[in-house]
């Protein structure tokens, strides 16, 4: 069964770079070697242009606290794969699709991960 939490971000692009490389010693090592922990994306237009938009609408709206949404979907490995590019696909997608159902009205971007602990 799918788990999934909701909360707001004060800064889309400190998420969106935690979502990209992940912090501390990880962050590090992608960063070093070129590499990322995103094993799927998916969005409404690319990571950077996502995270600049967020901030501008934040500018233009003074009284905004929160430059957008974390929406977090986990999977149990007995649902899907990390090793099978399909079912990253398909964790993606359906991030998308929630994300879409819950802000029909907002921009979305989906970063899969399969580096989880509970993998």
């Amino acid at each position: 069964m799918a788990t999934t939490k909701i909360h707001s971000l004060k800064s889309a692009r400190a998420s969106m770079i935690y979502t990209e490389l992940g912090n501390g010693d990880k962050k590090k090592m992608h960063e070093a070697e070129g590499t990322t922990r995103a094993a799927y994306e998916v969005g409404d237009m690319p990571r950077d242009d996502m995270a600049t938009y967020a901030e501008e609408m934040r500018k233009k709206h003074p009284g905004r606290e929160n430059e957008g949404y974390d929406i977090i979907v986990s999977f149990s490995p007995d649902e899907l794969k990390v090793d099978n590019e399909s079912d990253l696909q398909v964790a993606g997608e359906h991030g998308y699709k929630l994300c879409k159902k819950l802000f029909p009205h907002s921009l979305c971007y989906v970063t899969v991960h399969a580096d989880s602990k509970g993998g």
